[in-house]
């Protein structure tokens, strides 16, 4: 008689558990019927486990399963999640750049609306003091006439 293997606190045929456990490397991840279906088969194929014992152990082993596939599935929309946060971030801080740009031309364009309003006042200043000087000509002109 082949010797047994212990798992989960019953005997199986280790030849079945052999192909169990490689078809599970083989095929990485698994769906869970199909991992429950290959169970019930080594369970089912050792005579030494009573039919409770069988029952009981695949209950067990359904319910570590599916935590696992669970924990798969929380961390692949984790996963997702983080990429969609990861390019909103991404987004956010091309539109940070873009806004940092508009600043810089809108700092531009009002140093340059500074320095026109400077040069406006400046323009005014000098258009007074010409209307003056040529009132102050005007005003010689007609005392050297008279």
């Amino acid at each position: 008689m082949a010797p047994r293997v212990q798992r989960v606190g019953v005997t199986m045929d280790p030849e079945l558990f052999d192909r169990f456990k490689q078809r599970c490397e083989a095929e990485g991840k698994r769906s869970a019927s199909s991992q429950i279906s290959e169970l019930v088969k080594a369970y089912l194929g050792n005579p030494d486990v009573s039919a409770l014992e069988q029952i009981f152990n695949l209950k067990v082993e359904i319910e570590q399963i599916q935590r696992r596939l669970t924990t798969i599935s929380r961390l692949e929309n984790g996963e997702a999640r983080t990429t969609c946060l990861e390019k909103a971030v991404e987004k956010l801080e091309e539109r940070v750049k873009s806004l940092e740009k508009c600043k810089l031309s809108f700092k531009k364009h009002d140093a340059q609306d500074a320095r026109i309003s400077a040069l406006e006042k400046k323009y005014a200043a000098l258009a007074g003091k010409t209307a003056r000087l040529e009132a102050e000509e005007n005003a010689r002109i007609l005392k050297l006439k008279d």
